[in-house]
């Protein structure tokens, strides 16, 4: 008989019970750090991009995320924009050369200072691979042997390291490939999953930690769709997540990432016709929950939004009856009780 084992069962015990009486009087403590929380805070840069939806944002590191192009109804632009939350400034930098003029393309940050741009409209579906430099200020035009078909419509976002992944969009025909980017080899990979998301566009994907991204709603052959979707890179699997809860099926939303494995979606077209819902996507335990705060952006679709480091959105334009130019910023929506707390909660 072990009768160390025996000694000290007790203690044991005992220990035990002090960590349960520990936790129960932090429960109210825990409880204010659970509870929904967030806001939403209109930014008031002297100067602004002209009003847009169909642009594309991307983080650049800290601080600053780069915008490109859009459509306002009538106009098709081709400009750079670069927000620092710091100074709450955008400035134009006016790169010597870049994409040319569209709109329905997207972007993915490859790490700090750099953003990777594929394809859109720009008169026709355009197939182009470009890479902005925040460093020297630089588009350049990668042409890499093998890429995506041309589109528009379609979602990007970054998997680590100089990694990003693309998925479906539009060119005439609705698109369901995944194929992922290596910037150190400057080559495009189409994975060939399993199983993926049915084809479709104009949805939303956020990275999610580690090498996982998630993908929400958009619009197919069968219309518009609610569908929670999560790509493991490791695995090379998309897991159809079929939370008990999630927002109404839509299309034109944004997403970004939060911190953890949580990520924040606001707005988009849901046929009424536009959704001006906060909603935080929590992949722990697989929940959608609705975090809308009485002080919202206006509802919209088409509009962008970029994290900007840890529990920090800013979001940008999109169309609510009209093209927009506002600049907002959400903080305290992240679940730090979820993050912070893993092995004492669950």
């Amino acid at each position: 008989m072990n009768r160390g084992g025996m000694t000290n069962r007790p203690a044991q015990i005992f220990a035990l019970a002090a960590s349960a009486a520990l936790l129960l009087a932090a429960a109210p403590a825990l409880a204010a750090l659970a509870a929904p929380g967030g806001v939403w805070t209109e930014q008031s840069p002297a100067a602004s991009p002209p009003a847009r939806g169909f642009s594309a944002m991307a983080c650049l590191g800290g601080d600053m995320a780069l915008l490109f192009g859009g459509y306002d109804g009538a106009v098709r632009y081709g400009d750079t924009w670069v927000y620092d939350l710091s100074d709450d400034a955008w400035t134009n930098p006016g790169p010597a050369s870049g994409p040319s003029a569209r709109h329905s393309h997207a972007m993915a940050s490859l790490g700090e200072g750099w953003a990777l741009l594929f394809g859109g409209h720009s008169g026709e579906w355009n197939g182009e691979t470009w890479l902005y430099d925040l460093g020297a200020n630089s588009w350049t035009n990668m042409s890499p042997a093998t890429a995506p078909s041309a589109r528009g419509g379609h979602a990007m976002v970054h998997l680590g390291g100089g990694l990003a992944l693309l998925f479906g969009g539009w060119n005439g025909a609705y698109n369901g490939d995944t194929w992922v980017y290596d910037l150190g080899a400057n080559t495009w990979t189409n994975m060939n999953p399993a199983g993926a998301p049915s084809a479709r566009g104009v949805h939303a994907m956020a990275y999610l930690g580690g090498d996982r991204a998630l993908l929400f709603g958009g619009e197919g052959d069968g219309g518009r769709n609610g569908e929670t979707w999560v790509y493991d890179l490791s695995d090379n699997i998309w897991t159809e997540m079929s939370p008990a809860g999630a927002p109404p099926a839509r299309s034109g939303q944004a997403m970004a990432y939060l911190g953890g494995d949580q990520a924040l979606l606001f707005g988009g077209y849901d046929g009424s016709p536009y959704d001006g819902g906060t909603w935080v996507y929590d992949l722990g335990d697989n929940t959608w929950r609705d975090k809308t705060p009485a002080g919202s952006p206006a509802a919209r679709a088409w509009h962008v939004a970029a994290a900007l480091g840890e529990d920090r959105v800013v979001m940008f334009g999109g169309f609510s009856g009209a093209y927009r130019d506002d600049t907002w910023l959400a903080t305290g929506f992240l679940d730090r009780y979820r993050v912070y707390l893993p092995l004492v909660v669950r």
